[in-house]
């Protein structure tokens, strides 16, 4: 019975984090490629799962583990009828508001009832090990949670490694089919040696699971339960935080979703795969300097490497995991209350997913929910008593911490002795690391670097009083927004946060994530009309935009990415510019005249439609555009759905027959001009590149890269004489389609 369960729990919890993003990349296009998409789904499947443990721990105490198993059947056999998973064929569009609950309405159609069938198995198949007698299958029931948990990270990192690369979105669906019904089959045999076997309960399997039967394990009380539910809810919730930040700044694709959740799974592993958790100590003390280095990144993150931000980041999330999951595995019931352990488990992650995915972007008007469940796992470490014992409350914890074994520990004789020096001494041996992390980051050293510092190595000498620590670094994340320049206008909406900000020289810049999309001369009147930024005149984008009106004398241009306007600037009155912009916040900003004028000071017709370009171009008539201008961005990230070989045959149709068709792929991660030369090579396409980099002493003009595509060279003529462009980069690789993407080989990293 034991490998059987092991295998079925495991093949399950593959499948979960399998079609999870695989349903992700399926609704992208739908929303532009938003970064919000992931998020939201993350809180769906939370509370699916969430759902599946209920349904596994209900069943078993109200039918027994008999009439529970043929209900197992029956959940787990049903969604069979619903397979392939796939898009709805009817499904009615995204409404401008209320976008979230139209998304995890539409998840409910298209996986709810395979993915709760999933997620009753961990749960059913403990309690089946448990029910058939011994110390060894109760053991091994408790010890069925990590071998889940890691299948689970199995499939989420076959996905991006090797389903992804390798198999289309068709093919994905119809393998993620076949895995199913090989789980049902599992499934049935696990039942029927449960059904076949006699001993299932201590009472009569017919009847429901008492609670108060002589010799079962004791009711968990509500205190027990609610920690349960703590625990598992703050690691749920920075994990949102954590992908939201890698999904706006990256690219909204499952390479970057899966990190940080194989990270938070991997916790999970560590916490579940022995008696005692792996890794619990290490996790204590690391994570005080880490999240430092977290809030270190929040204040001056512009001068730190990203990659350095987001190993600090990574760090701190698996650090957080171990420490609660940790004090989730050692306060862990008796086998027979595993199913409400578990249900708790599985609570306390759709409560933290929810208020980081859901309720936090609707109350808080700026991305802090990372931050506050990192300050609460801080405030649940355990901290060290000058020997190194640990000093938490509960007993039981210091004992698993740090029991009379803790000599031949290395991790606590070093704190040991790190604890009996000086406080001066440690505090200057602590302010010495930060300063030589700093330099070595490439971090000016400036007397305002030193002086942070100087205040970091003090707050960490506090890590050993958790919960003072976790308020010191609470006031640091406070006053990181407080050094941030002040706003004149915060939005944040389902696709994220939009703040404009006035600099020294009086510049309106309109900040999306961490990036600027789009500046301008606000303050000095005579230069407003001047595109600076990505569309500095001589810039690649000004270039394309100048040759197509060299060519017509009324040029329609259509443009996916409104920003704020800025080109708008050189059109003629005698053109004509759409802009397709998804995000409605992002239309009120350009309109407003107290931020920005480029609309208003327009001498063309310009219109805007609110909705995905790329569908929107769809609708309008075929062969009128003159330039299509492909300049979507979520924060740094380029939507894939923009330019796939689809994509640019939507915008070929839109095109006359000398038409152009430009996208900006400017961006830190990705190197994205061999991804469009290879859909130019499929489509018989000609193909231009331009990489600008001014000098950093002109403030108005920012580095671009930008790609253009037409029918024939000779529709290029105009652009190839300008100075700076060149023939595409050869590719090698498969050009991307609506089916098919490899964010991975294209990752040039930061």
């Amino acid at each position: 019975m034991a490998p059987l369960t092991v295998a079925t729990a495991a093949l399950a919890a593959l499948l979960a984090f399998l079609v999870e993003p695989l349903v992700g990349k399926l609704l992208l296009p739908t929303f532009g490629g938003a970064a919000a998409v992931w998020t939201t789904a993350l809180v769906f499947f939370q509370v699916a799962l969430l759902v599946g443990y209920a349904l596994a721990h209900v069943s078993i105490r109200w039918l027994g583990l008999r009439r529970a198993a043929i209900v197992e059947l029956v959940v787990v056999a049903l969604p069979l009828l619903a397979l392939p998973v796939a898009l709805p064929a009817r499904a009615s569009p995204p409404p401008e508001s209320s976008l979230a609950g139209w998304l995890l309405a539409l998840l409910a159609v298209m996986v709810g009832a395979p993915f709760v069938a999933l997620a009753t198995a961990t749960p059913t198949l403990q309690r089946w090990l448990a029910a058939t007698g011994g110390p060894a299958a109760r053991a091994g029931a408790v010890r069925l949670f990590a071998a889940a948990n890691a299948g689970s990270l199995l499939g989420l990192l076959a996905y991006p490694l090797i389903v992804e690369p390798n198999l289309d979105l068709v093919d994905q669906a119809r393998l993620w089919g076949i895995g199913y019904g090989a789980f049902v089959g599992l499934i049935v045999v696990a039942a029927a040696v449960v059904l076949r076997q006699g001993s299932v309960t201590p009472a009569d399997p017919a009847a429901s699971e008492p609670a108060d039967e002589p010799g079962a394990a004791p009711a968990a009380s509500t205190r027990s339960r609610l920690g349960w539910v703590g625990l598992a809810a703050v690691p749920a919730a920075l994990v949102v935080g954590i992908t939201a930040q890698l999904s706006v700044d990256v690219a909204a694709v499952p390479l970057l979703w899966v990190v940080p959740l194989a990270v938070y799974l991997a916790t999970f592993v560590l916490a579940f795969a022995a008696p005692r958790p792996i890794g619990l100590r290490v996790a204590d003390v690391l994570l005080p300097p880490l999240a430092l280095g977290v809030a270190v990144s929040l204040v001056g993150g512009a001068t730190l490497p990203p990659w350095a931000i987001f190993s600090v980041d990574l760090g701190a999330l698996a650090c957080a995991g171990i420490v609660c999951h940790g004090r989730l595995s050692l306060a862990r019931p008796e086998p027979e209350r595993l199913t409400e352990y578990d249900l708790a488990i599985a609570a306390g992650g759709a409560l933290g997913g929810l208020l980081a995915g859901i309720v936090a972007p609707l109350l808080l008007p700026v991305p802090l929910e990372g931050g506050i469940a990192l300050v609460v796992a801080l405030g649940l470490r355990w901290g060290t008593d000058p020997s190194g014992a640990p000093s938490g409350r509960d007993p039981e914890i210091g004992e698993a911490v740090g029991d009379a074994g803790r000599r031949r520990d290395l991790v606590s004789r070093g704190l040991s002795v790190l604890h009996r020096t000086p406080f001066l001494l440690r505090y200057a041996a602590f302010a010495t690391a930060f300063i030589v992390g700093l330099a070595w980051l490439r971090a000016p050293l400036d007397a305002g670097t030193v002086l942070a510092a100087l205040v970091l190595g003090l707050l960490l000498g506090l890590a050993r009083w958790p919960v003072v620590f976790a308020a010191a670094v609470g006031a640091v994340f406070a006053l990181s927004l407080v050094a941030e320049p002040p706003a004149l206008e915060t939005v944040r909406t389902f696709y994220g946060e939009r703040r404009v900000i006035e600099d020294a020289a009086g510049r309106h810049g309109l900040l999306v994530g961490t990036t600027f999309q789009g500046i301008q001369h606000y303050r000095q009147v005579d230069r407003r009309r001047e595109p600076i930024g990505y569309y500095h005149r001589g810039g690649p984008l000004a270039d394309v935009v100048a040759a197509v009106q060299a060519r017509v004398d009324g040029a329609t241009i259509d443009l996916v990415g409104l920003g704020v306007g800025a080109m708008a600037a050189d059109a003629r009155p005698t053109d004509r510019l759409t802009f397709f912009e998804i995000d409605p916040a992002i239309v009120a900003i350009a309109r407003d005249p107290r931020l920005f004028t480029y609309l208003a000071d327009a001498t063309a017709l310009v219109d805007v439609e609110v909705g995905d370009g790329r569908l929107g171009i769809a609708a309008e008539p075929p062969g009128r555009a003159d330039l299509v201008v492909i300049d979507a961005f979520s924060s740094d990230a380029v939507p894939v759905h923009l330019l796939t070989r689809e994509a640019i045959g939507v915008y070929l149709e839109r095109l006359g027959s000398h038409g152009v068709i430009a996208f900006n792929v400017s961006n830190r991660f990705v190197e994205l001009e061999p991804v469009l030369a290879a859909a130019a090579r499929d489509l018989g396409l000609a193909g231009l590149a331009r990489i600008d980099d001014p000098p950093s002493s002109d403030a108005d003009a920012d580095p671009s890269h930008v790609v253009v595509l037409a029918r024939t060279p000779e529709d290029l003529a105009g652009l190839a004489d300008r100075p700076g462009w060149r023939a595409l980069v050869a590719p090698a690789a498969r050009a991307w389609t609506d089916r098919y993407s490899d964010l991975l080989g294209a990752f040039h990293g930061p």
